[in-house]
């Protein structure tokens, strides 16, 4: 009877092992069965990663975790709703698909603050620019308010705003002078600025704490698209007359000519890319600073128009807008060394390209769009499929004028503020993009710090403010 027992044990694991053994073989591969189709199907995975970090992750409704990153890897073929929230957060939602075998992530969520708490740094003074070196913790003001014109300097670790121009005795040679076009060297080292007096003679000038050069006095006539060096903090270019200028402002030298025949000019950390007007022909070429008459050619102007404003991007990628309004994006063209201006935008308000991917954001009065360029020598290619890559998006249209946008410091978000209000919108188009309007405070310019956490602003009555809008965990 005991071996009969032990027989049908036997037989009976037997039977179970030829069972069981191939369920959990097919369980191992990512096999399940889908009661809804009634159907074995292999699984698929999903990940989510958000900053801040420490918040609740829902899917289809249900508390699936209390912080990120998230993974799920046994989900069956299908949409899922992702929504991460936290207190006092705009809450993000997507609906994503979820494929056999396949990992679909949603890798940048960001949660931004609902009712961000407004601290202003400076009272009893408005002004009309800023610029914000988030580096140094240094904001260069620029005011025109009565009695109180001139150029500044605030510290936000040490809360201090420091006047750099003009001087306490000197302040009433410049009393209803008009202050304009600020512009700072490398890490804000110098100010260039240019200021208007009584009989509107435009006064060109380069200051900081420690000494003040009036560019008049040392050459004496108007300066256009002015930009400082990218490898030395004290040197900066201008045009007049076609010629291009140099200047140190440490040593206070007589500004010298550069080169001749150019009409316009960016600098990138590898480049100065030119604009020259040669054999009746406006020509794109590029030249190190330190040696800018073998510069090499790179394109012809496509409508032989004027260049009125030129960035560089990340790889020397390059954008130009002409004296008719319209943007140019130039590619370097497929398995050649050869480049091609292509038309990507008319009556561009502003383009500005991205500090890491090659994104060009550029929008008008009611459309914002961007331009992801991979390069086909990229050295680490760069797959999304949250949007399109070497083509146009549309991030958003707008009924009523969109006053500014620039990129936030992921770069897969955009801040841009209509009707005073400032908004940030996110990149990725798949299902609805989330959106955000930040109602509880009015903006007339905006700037955030490096990581995105804290945004330097000045109200709609021009007054100096930091709010905090976001949370980064990030280490770096």
């Amino acid at each position: 009877m005991r071996k009969l027992h032990r027989q049908i044990l036997l037989t009976l694991s037997i039977l179970i092992f030829i069972v069981v053994a191939p369920l959990l073989v097919f369980y191992a591969m990512g096999f399940r069965f889908d009661f809804r189709k009634l159907e074995v199907t292999k699984v698929g995975m999903l990940v989510v990663e958000s900053q801040p970090e420490s918040v609740n992750v829902f899917l289809n409704n249900k508390f699936v975790d209390n912080g990120t990153p998230f993974k799920s890897s046994s989900l069956t073929p299908g949409n899922y709703k992702i929504k991460v929230e936290k207190q006092g957060f705009f809450a993000w939602k997507k609906t994503l698909p979820v494929k056999s075998g396949k990992v679909n992530w949603a890798s940048h969520v960001r949660l931004f603050y609902e009712n961000p708490s407004l601290k202003q740094l400076v009272k009893d003074q408005t002004f009309d620019d800023f610029k914000y070196i988030a580096s140094e913790k240094k904001i260069f003001l620029l005011s025109n308010y009565q009695d109180k014109e001139g150029i500044y300097e605030y510290n936000i670790d040490s809360a201090r705003l420091t006047k750099i121009f003009p001087e306490k005795d000197d302040a009433v040679i410049y009393e209803n002078a008009e202050f304009s076009d600020l512009k700072l060297s490398l890490n804000g080292r110098y100010a260039f600025f240019s200021w208007k007096d009584k009989s509107m003679t435009k006064n060109y000038m380069i200051a900081n704490s420690e000494k003040v050069i009036n560019l008049n006095t040392v050459f004496g006539y108007e300066i256009t698209n002015p930009n400082w060096s990218m490898k030395n903090d004290s040197l900066i270019y201008w045009i007049y007359k076609d010629n291009l200028y140099s200047y140190n402002a440490d040593s206070s030298s007589i500004p010298s000519v550069a080169l001749t025949s150019v009409s316009n000019f960016a600098i990138s950390d590898d480049y100065v890319f030119l604009e020259k007007f040669e054999n009746e022909k406006y020509v794109l070429k590029r030249a190190k600073e330190n040696s800018l008459g073998s510069n090499i050619f790179l394109i012809e102007n496509p409508e032989n128009i004027k260049i009125v404003e030129i960035k560089v991007g990340l790889k020397n990628a390059v954008a130009f807008k002409l004296e008719n309004n319209v943007l140019y994006l130039v590619k370097q063209k497929k398995n050649s060394n050869d480049f091609l201006a292509t038309k990507i935008f008319e009556n561009p308000l502003g383009f500005v390209w991205s500090e890491k991917e090659n994104k060009l954001l550029y929008y008008n009065d009611v459309e914002m769009w961007f331009y992801e360029l991979i390069n086909r020598a990229s050295d680490i290619p760069i797959i999304h499929n949250e949007y399109k890559i070497n083509n146009a998006n549309l991030i958003a249209r707008s009924q009523t004028k969109i006053e500014k946008a620039i990129w936030y410091p992921d770069f897969e978000h955009v801040l841009y503020n209509i009707d005073k209000r400032l908004n940030v919108i996110e990149l990725d188009e798949r299902s609805t993009k989330n959106m955000y309007t930040f109602n509880n405070f009015m903006i007339s310019d905006f700037a955030p710090d490096l990581k995105g956490e804290n945004l330097i602003f000045l109200n709609q009555d021009k007054y100096l403010f930091e709010t905090r809008i976001s949370e980064d965990d990030a280490l770096f």
